[in-house]
């Protein structure tokens, strides 16, 4: 594991987008939005965002990039500002950078079968994973002092939040 010095990784108190977060993930794949780029491109990164981000990265995307090759991250660390114009909930885990939208770019596999290897047959540790059928992406979040514990595995179909259990049901 590599050790930062702050001084290789900040630049007038914010992080350098071109730090590296694990050997697949920089710092400028998560200050996007697919849906408002010209708003995200705004954004700054904070050492804590840094932090987050790192563990992210490391616990969750890193593992899902070595399984399945290519992923794009679609939205990562979003400002109060984008928060809104995206709809995303008053305490959204993009906020503190503990999350990321990401969708597969690897023809051999959907969005759908990354998740369920995610919540059936993977040993990452995921706060949140939901899976948007309809938007073909899926969101995943880590744990972190400001947050609930969880372990919380859902799927929006239709704007409705069902389990992943009342999912295998259908």
């Amino acid at each position: 594991m590599k050790f930062f010095k702050k001084s290789e990784i900040i630049t007038k108190d914010f992080i350098d987008l071109n730090t590296k977060l694990t050997k697949n993930f920089s710092a400028y794949e998560f200050v996007v939005s697919a849906s408002y780029p010209e708003i995200a491109k705004n954004i700054k990164l904070c050492l804590e965002d840094f932090l987050h981000l790192r563990i992210l990265c490391l616990s969750c995307l890193q593992p899902l990039r070595d399984q399945f090759g290519s992923i794009s991250v679609l939205s990562g660390k979003r400002d109060q500002s984008l928060n809104q114009l995206v709809r995303g909930s008053e305490n959204s885990d993009h906020l503190i950078g503990c999350a990321a939208d990401v969708s597969l770019t690897y023809p051999n596999f959907t969005n759908e079968h990354v998740f369920n290897w995610v919540v059936k047959d993977s040993d990452i540790d995921f706060r949140q994973i939901i899976f948007y059928p309809d938007k073909n992406f899926i969101h995943i979040s880590i744990n972190s002092p400001l947050n609930s514990n969880a372990k919380e595995a859902l799927i929006c179909k239709d704007n409705k939040y069902i389990t992943y259990e009342e999912y295998c049901r259908e």
